[in-house]
């Protein structure tokens, strides 16, 4: 198996599942309602809901340095946005906005050879394949907060 495949692997695992740590992050946002994802049952934490748009808001900017697009400085406001549609609607929106990049960025890393994994990444001075490693942990992590958060 390639590099890049184990990479895609990896990923596929941490978020549609099944996966080694515990449930994936689309099993566990499964029949998550929009009064729950904006709940804050422990004090400090973020919700679900923020969870969920900090997570598309790390694949975006994963897919766009795999794809080797310049990628802005992530403020404060674009690491953690809020979310202003508060409604059932909104969270859907939020649920697909997240599904849409990481189905892009499996796409693209489909096309990706091996080779470019050594290649360091623009602004961040990683390689490509650190990057997408820690991609696969920041999912995890943030996994077991929605894990926490909705049980």
């Amino acid at each position: 198996m390639s590099e890049v495949k184990r990479i895609i692997s990896l990923l596929k695992e941490v978020y549609y599942g099944p996966a080694w740590h515990g449930p994936a992050t689309k099993e566990l946002l499964k029949g998550v309602t929009a009064k729950k994802a904006l709940a804050k049952p422990v004090k400090g934490f973020h919700s679900i809901w923020e969870l969920v748009l900090h997570l598309t808001t790390w694949t975006e900017v994963t897919l766009k340095r795999v794809k080797g697009e310049k990628v802005q400085q992530v403020t404060s406001e674009k690491d953690w946005p809020s979310n202003a549609d508060r409604s059932e609607k909104g969270w859907k929106k939020a649920l697909a906005t997240l599904d849409f990049h990481q189905k892009k960025l499996l796409q693209t890393l489909e096309k990706t050879k091996d080779a470019r994994l050594s290649e360091k990444v623009q602004r961040s001075g990683s390689r490509l394949d650190t990057l997408l490693y820690g991609t696969i942990n920041h999912g995890m992590y943030h996994a077991g907060q929605i894990g926490v958060l909705k049980n």
